[in-house]
């Protein structure tokens, strides 16, 4: 039943990307050659409507998903483990100073260090609160659990935005990971609040069409192998990271985890410079980065721009 439902998903995605892009790339086609201007304008309005429609009835399939408890990841259950274990205060959760100082329920078997880099990475990156990102809970599993990670494949964090989860494993907690996190809550936040259609509508003319710059391995979409042609690391085609071509969501977060963590990754652009440079005021306008962060990055890329470095 769950293969069943799982595979039924996966067909109304791939339908409804596939509509979407088509959306999209006939709107990039009437922008870059001006012919019938007026027809770009129907089409923009028009995708607006039928994007939110598509929204609309993808919560509903996943919220129905998550409430028969089909959901496909083991670590949900583990999750909700934790949940009935703090409601009961079987974990001791209700004398943790460090939830207080994080403004957030602690869950899982966190360590000392788990959560002081939680603490640092917080003051460090975050203007406001967790609960200010829509976060009511972070969980921290033991590594034993790594291997349910979306069908085995190992990371080390996630948000799932669904339960207004944070997730990390222990002894795993590294800055880029949290930044990367942090990165899809405030994306999630500002789509639910509607105030990014035009911005994301800009950011896709940019990138063009995802999955079809990268290769996809195992079951789902979370491994991401390599550039078409064959390359693995670096920046290429207009993303920081091979990764970010799964999908918006993972394009903007390796944006802002490198922009914010390693700006340097800009000096080994080569080509498609006008999309980095696109992408990145982009990220400043939605206050995704800073002004000192922006300009850091774009110090990079116009350095590798003068030089046409090659690596």
């Amino acid at each position: 039943m769950i293969l069943v439902l799982v595979v039924f998903l996966g067909k109304i995605q791939k339908t409804l990307d596939e509509r979407v892009n088509k959306i999209f790339d006939r709107a990039n086609s009437a922008c870059r050659n001006y012919v019938l201007p007026f027809l770009f304008i129907f089409t923009i309005s028009n995708a607006e409507v039928i994007v939110n429609e598509i929204d609309n009835v993808l919560d509903d399939i996943v919220e129905e998903v998550v409430k028969s408890k089909t959901l496909p990841d083991p670590l949900l259950n583990v999750a909700k483990k934790y949940q009935i274990q703090d409601r009961l205060d079987l974990d001791g959760s209700l004398d943790n100073p460090y939830e207080k100082e994080l403004g957030v329920d602690i869950l899982g078997e966190p360590t000392v260090k788990d959560l002081e880099k939680l603490v640092k990475f917080r003051k460090k990156h975050l203007k406001g609160t967790f609960a200010d990102l829509g976060i009511e809970e972070i969980i921290i599993f033991p590594t034993k659990y790594n291997s349910l990670a979306d069908y085995g494949a190992k990371y080390r964090g996630d948000t799932c935005v669904l339960n207004n989860q944070m997730w990390f494993f222990s002894g795993e907690i590294a800055e880029r990971y949290f930044v990367h996190e942090v990165a899809h809550c405030k994306h999630h936040k500002k789509k639910k609040e509607k105030t990014l259609f035009l911005w994301e509508l800009k950011w896709k003319l940019l990138a063009g069409p995802y999955n079809k710059v990268i290769r996809i391995q195992q079951k789902g979409l979370m491994g991401v192998e390599k550039y078409l042609d064959g390359t693995i690391y670096g920046p290429k085609y207009g993303y920081v990271d091979k990764y970010g071509g799964k999908n918006l969501e993972e394009d903007i977060a390796t944006y802002v985890e490198e922009v914010v963590i390693n700006p340097f990754e800009f000096r080994k652009v080569q080509t498609d410079f006008e999309i980095y440079h696109g992408k990145l005021e982009l990220l400043l306008e939605a206050d995704f980065i800073t002004k000192p962060e922006y300009k850091r990055a774009v110090k990079f890329l116009e350095k590798a721009e003068k030089a046409k470095i090659t690596f």
